[in-house]
């Protein structure tokens, strides 16, 4: 299957609409107690960019020479490591991928869950 010309936008009402909706949740009380209790430091962000910057985006944007070893700009190769005062809770899923098309190939899940068993990894 190959698709045309795309020609969908986001329509400003359609923001509008979203960003009325994650208001609204913000407000719930218990999204509010929820998130007081939440951590407001980052911990994985600064360790899963320089990943990327290592592995990927110093060599677009330094113009690094780059081994040769290519690796793709995602985190599969990122060391996270645990933290002692919130586990990771791991998502995970039955993974599906539909048909090769182009320009995209969909992938989706069913079946999804949350479990402290699996730890931190990509």
């Amino acid at each position: 299957m190959e698709f045309g010309v795309l020609n969908e936008t986001i329509r400003s009402d359609d923001i509008r609409i979203i960003e009325e909706d994650i208001q609204r949740m913000r407000n719930l009380p218990n999204v509010i107690d929820i998130s007081k209790r939440l951590p407001s430091k980052d911990f994985y962000l600064p360790i899963v960019f320089k990943c990327y910057y290592d592995s990927f985006y110093g060599f677009v944007y330094d113009h690094r020479q780059r081994s040769n070893q290519q690796q793709c700009p995602n985190a599969d190769l990122c060391e996270l490591p645990q933290r002692e005062d919130y586990k990771c809770i791991h998502s995970d899923a039955e993974y599906y991928s539909g048909p090769h098309m182009k320009p995209f190939t969909f992938h989706y899940t069913r079946n999804s869950f949350w479990t402290k068993d699996i730890g931190c990894y990509q």
